[in-house]
């Protein structure tokens, strides 16, 4: 029961998504990492071409303006020795695309990811978020 529950709840919420998404993809990226090695510095710092891949998306039909993007791993195989490190990015948004940055860092490795992502045209706009306080407040 608590099954059928669980697939009834992700059918709902990828009907709500698709409602306003009309781009929806994956992309599968592999062999991404380098198991040698852990650079000093920041994890943002820019890294090795080892560590880092940036894919090419084109919209299925160009938007009127640029749309958001929202990203999400789905799916993942990493080397079990390593923490998992991953970073998302979408670079060089416009209306016709953008370019997806995959990376991780230190000494992950990736020998698959599937990056998800949903492509929302800019005239959906939300109810007003809650002000950053009341989201804060725990207590």
């Amino acid at each position: 029961m608590a099954r059928a529950g669980l697939t009834i709840l992700l059918l709902v919420a990828f009907a709500a998504v698709n409602a306003y998404a009309n781009d929806i993809g994956s992309v599968d990226v592999r062999g991404l990492g380098d198991r040698g090695s852990c650079p000093v510095r920041p994890w943002n710092a820019k890294q090795t071409a080892a560590r880092e891949r940036v894919i090419p998306i084109k919209f299925q039909i160009p938007y009127s303006s640029k749309p958001m993007v929202a990203l999400g791993i789905s799916g993942t195989d990493i080397d079990q020795r390593y923490n998992m490190r991953v970073n998302t990015e979408v670079q060089n948004l416009t209306n016709e695309g953008f370019d997806l940055k995959v990376g991780v860092w230190c000494n992950t490795y990736a020998y698959k990811l599937v990056i998800t992502y949903f492509v929302v045209p800019d005239t959906y706009h939300p109810a007003e978020p809650a002000p950053a306080k009341e989201l804060m407040n725990w207590g």
